[in-house]
């Protein structure tokens, strides 16, 4: 269905959900997209990425090397924190999460999976509302 992002500058916070069935190949689009409409994306120091409603089925480990590679060449986010949160009821959303999580560490950030919305928050040190 698609990927939405609200970044809340009140809170240095980007805000993005991924809902229903997302393709590798829409994931990279959009990414594109953000970065062609706004160079420094992704903005903020603190990011939510929200995966709860996210059907996996249409993303592989290959998709998150994509996304990563191309990310390396236009994405530098020293010192930027991401908490990502995935239903542990979707194995391959859980497990794609992590993987993601170890590899957004070459584009310099630090991410963390979360099995719910209120802890990702308290990580984050952002209101959950």
């Amino acid at each position: 269905m698609g990927i939405a992002s609200v970044y809340v500058e009140s809170d240095d916070l980007l805000v993005i959900v991924w809902h229903g069935r997302v393709s590798g190949t829409e994931w990279k689009q959009n990414v594109d997209a953000q970065l062609g409409d706004d160079p420094t994306w992704p903005r903020g120091r603190r990011r939510l990425i929200d995966l709860t409603s996210l059907g996996p089925s249409d993303l592989s480990s290959a998709d998150i090397e994509t996304v990563i590679s191309f990310g390396r060449e236009r994405i530098l986010d020293t010192g930027s924190v991401q908490a990502v949160v995935a239903s542990r009821r979707w194995d391959l959303a859980w497990d794609l999460a992590g993987e993601f999580a170890r590899r957004s560490i070459e584009l310099g950030s630090t991410t963390i999976v979360f099995d719910r919305v209120d802890w990702a928050c308290a990580w984050l040190g952002v209101d959950p509302d």
